[in-house]
């Protein structure tokens, strides 16, 4: 079968992840040449762009922050790749890579938080803007050096998406509404921690690179059901997969005759019933070393699975984006528009038993 695969390591490496040109655009802020498209800033007196030491050179640098909370922005009234209606766009993912390279006591528990802000048309006056925000990882520590954040964004939703959360952030805010927000967003943030909290004033010597922005044209196939095949499931629900957050679907392998085996399928139904594209995104991690991992899709013509990725399961976060599906619609079935997908993971008797832990199955279908 024609395919490609692409694979992210939440480590780090440079970003290299793009959809193909049929799937999604995508822009990414490198601060090469000094360029900032989005008039990113931390807010600091002391902020540059570097033209070294970056991931992998450039990147803005921002020291002797003093600050509860580093919160890096666009500038206020800046038109640019990063605002606009995301709904109009088909905004799907915002990305960006982070490191620190010192903090005062210390930078951990601190979720990075993505914030979508809408300013009211006010640009100039900060007291009446509310903003959507989503919670993920937790920042990079010190030494662990460039990580890489990828936020998904649901701009096609009509409501409020699970897990986004709504703020006021003055005291002239009217109440947060999504689709006013998502089809205005004037202003994007990273929040080094939940901004509804509070944190203790500390300085900062912090960088960041590779903000990406990626719209999609494919239409999300929505998940109905996940089931084990084989193993035992530990801990999860369909909820645990739909985001790339810190929950995940856990299943134990159970022993065969030569691996360990543990096998899940997850049932997606689509309103495309003879697509043009199809794109299955997954996000996995092993507990254990030398585990293999198998993604196949179930053959509506000829009842079959076909297995469209093969390779060896990290025991961190792996994003794996197949597309270039050749005959696309033979994996919809005609009556319902359902979609199975199966992550088989295998590991060799000897070798002991593993868990497998996903994150994420995103399936896209386009016309």
């Amino acid at each position: 079968m024609n395919r490609v695969q692409r694979a992210i390591l939440y480590s780090a490496a440079p970003l290299a992840f793009a959809c193909s040109a049929l799937a999604a655009d995508t822009y990414t802020e490198t601060f090469a040449g000094g360029v900032n498209a989005g008039g990113w800033t931390y807010w600091s007196p002391n902020e540059t762009i570097e033209t070294a030491g970056g991931n992998p050179d450039n990147y803005l640098h921002a020291w002797e922050l003093d600050t509860f909370a580093p919160q890096l922005s666009t500038e206020p009234g800046r038109a640019s790749a990063f605002t606009g209606d995301y709904r109009a766009r088909q905004v799907a993912r915002i990305g960006i890579d982070l490191k620190t390279f010192h903090v005062d006591f210390s930078a951990g528990g601190r979720p990075l938080t993505l914030m979508l802000i809408h300013d009211n048309n006010t640009p100039a006056d900060l007291s009446d803007d509310v903003a959507a925000y989503y919670r993920g990882p937790n920042i990079p520590l010190v030494g662990e050096g460039w990580k890489r954040y990828d936020f998904e964004v649901p701009s096609h939703a009509a409501t409020l998406p699970a897990g986004w959360r709504t703020i006021q952030l003055g005291e002239n805010s009217p109440a947060p509404d999504w689709s006013t927000i998502i089809t205005g967003v004037r202003r994007v943030q990273f929040f080094y921690g939940d901004p509804e909290m509070f944190f203790i004033f500390q300085m900062w010597d912090i960088g960041a690179d590779n903000i990406s922005i990626i719209e999609d044209p494919l239409t999300p196939a929505a998940l109905r059901n996940i089931k084990v095949q084989r193993g035992t499931r530990l801990s999860g629900t369909l909820a645990s997969i739909l985001y790339n957050d810190p929950y995940y679907y856990k299943v134990t392998s159970q022993p065969g005759d030569v691996y360990h085996v543990a096998e899940t399928t997850v049932r997606a139904v689509s309103d495309a019933l003879n697509p043009a594209n199809l794109i299955i995104r997954t996000e996995t991690r092993a507990t254990e070393s030398v585990v293999q991992t198998r993604i196949a899709l179930r053959n509506f013509t000829t009842g079959r699975w076909d297995t469209v990725d093969t390779f060896w399961q990290p025991t961190i976060d792996a994003v794996r984006v197949i597309d270039s599906i050749a005959n696309p619609q033979d994996y919809v079935r005609q009556s319902d528009g359902l979609i199975r997908v199966r992550i088989q993971m295998i590991r060799a008797l000897q070798r002991g038993p593993f868990q497998q832990w996903i994150d994420q199955v995103k399936v896209s279908v386009g016309e």
